[in-house]
Formats: structure tokens, C-alpha cells, sequence
């Protein structure tokens, strides 16, 4: 049973870009105030976001969804890989994460995805408590500021979704660890399209 329903639009909207998406954009607005989770400034930023995603066809929305998330490692969606990559820690980290979920009973549904996705991180904390989902997002909150600040960065507009994280955790980041983490000169200091070349994988042929 969903107790948050902020968390599961939260998901929703990072999610690869449907038909499904499209034609519900309408009713987000309207999940979040009523959830009454987030503060009236913070809901009215989704504006931005729901703006996007109607104003441009799906197409558009999956590409542009396809060249920031699945082509450069930088704006990956998959918590542990900021932190530990392909290493054997990122296995280790996996497997405490499925012991949480399973605690809970918590499938996962989302095409059979990794544990550390983060629409699938955010659908397990729309099962908890306001207090326990913004505790559990703490532990990753600096991954999550890394995120937005680098979406911001390409005036990409899912940064949005990254900043009421931020938002709805009980610990704010720590700034010596998001440093680390920021290669500045590459963000600020390049377009979107040369971010693009420099995190493209590799092409086979």
C-alpha cells in the first residue's frame, strides 16, 4: 500500500518517457498538493517539468531522456554507480539493498530493474513513513545533490525532480563530498552537446 504518494510521482516522472506519462501530467499538480508532502513553493517548481513533458512529443522526450540518463555515466540513475561503479562493492551494496526491500516486502516492478535504481529506491520509500523515507534518503542524499546539480547545469529541466529530493530529506549534503564528486570544468565550462562527447559510450563499429 502506497502511503506516499509524492515519492510514486516522484518515480513516475523519472521513468523513460510513455504515452502513459503524456497523458497524466495533467493530474500531478494535483497528487502533490493533496499528499500535502511537499510545501506549496516546492510543488509549484513541478510546474516546470509538467510544462516540459506537455509541450514536447514523445519522441523528443524519449531522445532527450536516452542522451543525458543512458549515455552519460555522469547523469546515471543508478545510485551505487556514482559511488562504486562496476567494482565488487557496488555487488555488495546491491544485495544489502534487496534485504531491505525484501524487510518490507518490496517487489520490485519496474522491468525487472537494479535495486539501486532510483525509480525504483523512490517507489520503495512511497511505502514508508514521511519520517522513514526522508531518513533513507538521507543516506544518499549527496549522490541526489550531485544529480541535480549537474542536471542544472545543461538546463535540463529533470533537475526539477532532483531539487525536491533534496527538498524532502531530513540531512542536507555535504559540501566537501559533492566537490569531490563535481568536475566542475567539464559542466560549466561546456555546452550540452560537448558534455555529450565526452560521456558518450563508445561506439562498436
Amino acid at each position: 500500500m502506497i502511503r506516499l504518494k509524492t515519492y510514486k510521482v516522484l518515480s513516475t516522472l523519472l521513468l523513460y518517457p510513455s504515452t502513459d506519462l503524456k497523458q497524466s501530467v495533467d493530474f500531478v499538480m494535483d497528487v502533490l498538493k493533496k499528499d500535502d508532502v511537499l510545501s506549496s513553493y516546492e510543488i509549484d517548481k513541478v510546474q516546470l517539468f509538467v510544462s516540459y513533458v506537455k509541450t514536447n512529443n514523445l519522441l523528443f522526450l524519449q531522445e532527450s531522456y536516452v542522451s543525458i540518463f543512458d549515455r552519460q555515466k555522469h547523469f546515471s540513475l543508478y545510485l551505487f554507480e556514482h559511488i562504486h561503479g562496476d567494482s565488487r562493492e557496488r555487488g555488495m551494496a546491491m544485495i544489502d539493498l534487496k534485504e531491505l526491500y525484501k524487510k518490507s516486502s518490496f517487489e520490485i516492478a519496474v522491468n525487472d530493474e537494479l535495486p539501486d535504481f532510483i525509480p525504483v529506491f523512490l517507489e520503495y520509500l512511497s511505502l514508508n513513513s514521511k519520517e522513514q523515507a526522508s531518513a533513507l534518503l538521507g543516506e544518499v542524499i549527496n549522490i541526489i545533490a550531485v544529480l541535480h546539480f549537474r542536471l542544472k547545469s545543461i538546463d535540463s529541466p529533470y533537475h526539477v525532480i532532483f531539487s525536491l529530493l533534496e527538498f524532502l530529506s531530513n540531512v542536507k549534503s555535504d559540501e566537501k563530498v559533492i566537490r569531490k564528486l563535481i568536475d566542475d570544468s567539464i559542466l560549466l565550462k561546456s555546452s550540452k552537446t560537448e558534455v555529450d562527447k565526452i560521456w558518450e559510450e563508445p561506439k562498436i563499429f
